[in-house]
């Protein structure tokens, strides 16, 4: 396709996809599993909208610099090369409710909020038909939610702090993002601002956009470390890195961060790293040329693609044109789902599947309350809800906001009448009559693996499950990659078996009262390595990660670990398939071959060459309780042929009229299988 030498970069006019860097970009979204569940619930439609946003923000820098050069304008701040730093998170907020006060050369944040590119042309030409009426040339709309810049830099982080303090003091569940350039965030305001959002832990994102030069002086001449990744806990704030050229890592990265905001838990600090093409504004590009290293512009080059089709100035004929092709197509490399693919979900012969509940989005743990009422969490947003059959046919009559304003709920346990609910940070007891929880397990280390798994014993005790921070690593916290066991009131705390990377649906078998867990174990030692595990975790045993993936199987990494006294697994599925829920069969209805058998979800892979998972399986257990003899499909239909998926199952209910309930976080629906009815 043909490029534009006239208004592209150089570097832009002969590009080719690399496919090393190619494959880097779709590993960075796989490598972290919070951003890659995010990047595989996008739509087809949704990843398009972030292609058309990409193209929309090219489109416009060409316009401008094509104005400036035939002298309708004397000069414009452009966005080139940084175009998914800006389109990936506006595409992660709610249109409509969300605020964002872009820089100059985010303009791209704009259109993506709903102003027409009509209207931002208009603005920069301070016409009378313009947003601002003429009087104004910097743009923004505020009904469509954009915040025009200020010129002062560093100035919009306060203005958006009083806005997030806005949300937060009339309680919407509203969030406040703005941007703010590497040599910005010296200045007074941008400080100060920071650290009030902090202190006053309001709902705002704040995004460094670190491409590399302040004006016309590079990073390592106005900032002591070689990055801002310690900016975050200098403001005692949660903060996270993502790759300012990679539009889907730009776009999990925010919408982790809005989650956070929402559920109550502060602001955070977001670091883009990227690189402006050009120089501060389009008067001193060949003095930016001659500034800095020819490699430094190359290197960078090759991870943006701006191509169109015509050879002449570009209009809006070349919206047909593609920028990122690579991050697009080939990092979200899945197709999309063919419109002759059956979306039916299939059970073995007498069974029976139906919608038991729906419209509850990212519905993950099920748990059985007080009256049977069936209790759910939905962790991104933030609530516990209570769903109710009262004429038993099968069917939710009503959903019931129990909680709202959590951190990422996932795990429930109800002891009584009461309810225990593990949040990202902690685990909280409702008490009845009580308007206010109580903080039983605090302190819970955040990041990484975000599920926290709860139940109550045969023994009274309170089991919490908390996975790694890492693939692998060696832990400093002990609650990490392992079970620990508590009083009901959150005291006696201790391990009571760890080198469990991330176990996530765990049971007690009814027939030994042992404790039965799922774990999901490492990534990248290829497709079929190694096996996920389900366990019978024991008190003092260790299951060997991060040092070893079986008995005697060490890991790469840890090649002289005596791996000789790993707890060996009860038995191993196909590596990947990401094993969450887990529950043994107690019910009446099914055949009686099910009774003492277990049921698991496998939420399914998300980097495997060829996709598994998706899907429920039972686990054959023999007759004494203490041996699974087998996996075998239980529930499929969720992966279609092409790999794709319209539906993930995480967790599992069995019901008191022996009805099995799954959870479906990608559909947002609650399933029931029932038998013979």
């Amino acid at each position: 396709m043909k490029r534009f030498p006239a208004f592209d970069p150089p570097e832009y006019v002969d590009w080719k996809a690399d496919p090393a860097l190619v494959k880097r970009f779709r590993d960075t979204v796989a490598s972290d599993p919070d951003r890659a569940r995010s990047v595989a619930e996008l739509s087809g439609e949704a990843k398009l909208a972030l292609y058309r946003g990409l193209l929309r923000a090219r489109l416009h820098d060409i316009e401008l610099k094509r104005w400036v050069r035939t002298g309708v304008l004397s000069k414009a701040w452009l966005g080139t090369g940084e175009e998914a730093t800006t389109v990936g998170p506006v595409h992660a907020l709610q249109r409509g409710r969300d605020i964002v006060a872009p820089m100059i050369r985010n303009a791209a944040a704009c259109c993506e909020m709903g102003m027409s590119i009509a209207d931002m042309l208009r603005a920069y030409l301070a016409t009378a038909d313009s947003p601002s009426r003429g009087r104004d040339l910097h743009v923004g709309s505020f009904q469509h939610g954009v915040l025009q810049p200020i010129s002062h830099v560093g100035d919009m982080v306060p203005v958006i702090t009083g806005i997030a303090l806005t949300f937060k003091m009339r309680k919407e569940p509203r969030v406040a993002l703005t941007w703010v350039g590497d040599g910005s965030t010296k200045t007074a305001a941008a400080h100060e601002g920071t650290n009030f959002a902090a202190v006053q832990r309001v709902p705002a994102i704040f995004i460094i956009e670190n491409n590399q030069v302040a004006l016309g002086t590079r990073l390592d001449q106005h900032h002591l470390p070689p990055d801002f990744k310690d900016w975050p806990a200098s403001y005692g704030i949660w903060g996270a890195t993502f790759d300012g050229n990679n539009v889907l890592d730009a776009y999990a990265a925010t919408r982790i961060a809005a989650a956070r905001c929402r559920a109550g838990n502060g602001p955070a600090l977001l670091l883009a790293e990227t690189f402006r093409m050009g120089g501060h504004a389009t008067h001193d590009e060949r003095e930016a040329r001659e500034t800095f290293p020819p490699d430094l512009f190359t290197t960078w080059g090759k991870r943006a693609a701006t191509t169109c089709r015509r050879a002449s100035p570009p209009s809006r004929e070349c919206m047909r044109a593609a920028i990122s092709i690579a991050v697009i197509v080939v990092a979200s490399h899945r197709p999309a789902p063919a419109a002759a693919q059956d979306h039916t979900l299939r059970v073995p012969a007498g069974f029976k599947i139906s919608v038991f509940a729906q419209n509850l989005e990212g519905v993950r743990f099920l748990a059985l309350g007080p009256g049977n009422a069936v209790y759910a969490t939905q962790p991104r947003a933030g609530l516990v809800v209570k769903l109710t059959d009262a004429n038993h046919d099968g069917v939710a009559d009503s959903t019931i906001t129990v909680v709202s304003g959590l951190r990422q709920p996932f795990g429930l346990a109800f002891r009584g009448d009461t309810m225990y609910v593990a949040e990202v940070h902690d685990v909280k007891r409702f008490d009845p009559g009580r308007s206010e929880p109580a903080t039983v397990v605090p302190d819970i280390p955040s990041g990484g693996h975000s599920t926290r798994t709860i139940l109550f014993g045969p023994d009274g005790k309170l089991y919490l499950a908390v996975g790694s921070s890492c693939n692998l690593c060696d832990e400093r916290d002990s609650l990490r990659a392992a079970v620990t066991r508590f009083d009901p009131n959150g005291s006696g705390g201790r391990v009571f078996a760890r080198g469990l990377r991330n176990t996530v649906g765990m049971a007690f078998n009814p027939t030994t009262g042992e404790l039965w867990g799922a774990n999901n174990d490492r990534d990248n030692l290829g497709d079929d390595l190694p096996p996920e595990h389900v366990n019978i975790i024991k008190e003092g045993r260790n299951y060997g990660w991060p040092q070893c993936y079986l008995p005697g199987k060490p890991n790469p990494e840890y090649t002289t670990a005596d791996c000789s006294k790993a707890e060996p697994p009860m038995i191993t599925v196909q590596a990947h398939s990401a094993p969450l829920g887990f529950t043994f069969y107690t019910g009446n209805q099914f055949p009686r071959e099910y009774r003492g058998d277990a049921f698991m979800t496998l939420h399914g892979s998300w980097n495997r060459s060829v996709p598994t998972g998706a899907k429920v399986v039972r686990v054959r257990v023999d007759r004494s309780g203490r041996r699974a003899t087998g996996v075998e499909d239980f529930i499929v239909g969720w992966q279609l042929p092409d790999g794709s998926r319209w539906g993930r199952p995480v967790s599992l209910l069995v019901m008191p009229d022996g009805a099995l309930l799954v959870s479906d976080d990608m559909g947002g629906k609650i399933w029931r299988v029932s038998y013979g009815r």
